[in-house]
């Protein structure tokens, strides 16, 4: 019987509802630009194996959605475990109360932004505050925590100092970080689901978000928030 060895466990989420996708169906993979054929868990994971030590580029292509790709490390005797969201393409069928945002990026090209939408609260800082270089946070949930996106990146929209926060977990109020907090937050600082976006050679980000709102925008270490309305909008940043 041959046994197989699991390389890489990647959580792949559609980047519109922030759930998992509950199947395979549309959705191709390449490691290192070969294409493969990986296993597909419950729950939305896709499963490689038997992949050689070192760097891998997982690239994900789906149907109605945009490519994405990562970078994967494996080696060290233990799989490695990510999360990729796919972000809807212009043939992707969407509910009528879908908003579009062209964004104009005044920039070096290649500048991380990252988006999120407010949560109404659902995800807020629970402890008098949470220090720089903190692992692990406690937090109020307004819902089952079981509908949160996580594992995902969450924007923490601190006027003095925004960052975005990577949660690999969240149990009975207990958040665990892929990476350590870089700055100190007070208590009732929301986390917000984000999407991280890389403007082009033309300066331009598209998107698509579930519905009108307030818009938090980090570009860099610079913070913005707009207010998104429904049908098409247009921001410059």
């Amino acid at each position: 019987m041959i046994r197989r060895q699991v390389s890489v466990a990647l959580l792949v989420r559609d980047a519109f509802t922030g759930y998992p996708f509950p199947s395979a169906h549309g959705t191709f993979c390449e490691v290192d630009g070969q294409r493969c054929t990986p296993v597909w868990k419950e729950g939305g994971y896709l499963v490689l194996t038997d992949l050689p030590p070192g760097e891998h580029t997982v690239t994900l292509r789906r149907q109605g959605y945009l490519e994405e790709s990562l970078t994967a490390v494996t080696g060290d005797g233990r799989p490695w475990e990510g999360w990729m969201s796919l972000r809807p393409g212009a043939d992707c069928r969407l509910p009528v109360q879908a908003v579009r945002v062209s964004l104009a990026v005044s920039g070096p090209q290649n500048t991380e932004i990252w988006l999120a939408q407010d949560g109404g609260g659902k995800l807020k800082l629970a402890q008098e505050k949470a220090e720089a270089g903190a692992r692990q946070l406690k937090v109020f949930c307004s819902g089952p925590e079981s509908r949160q996106p996580v594992p995902g990146d969450f924007l923490i929209a601190d006027a003095k100092n925004p960052e975005t926060a990577a949660l690999e977990s969240l149990q009975n109020g207990r958040a665990c970080l892929a990476r350590p907090l870089l700055y100190g937050h007070a208590r009732g600082k929301e986390l917000m689901f984000a999407q991280r976006y890389q403007a082009g050679g033309d300066g331009r980000i598209e998107c698509v978000l579930r519905e009108s709102g307030k818009l938090w925008v980090l570009c860099g270490k610079t913070l913005s928030s707009w207010e998104i309305m429904p049908g098409e909008n247009k921001i410059k940043i």
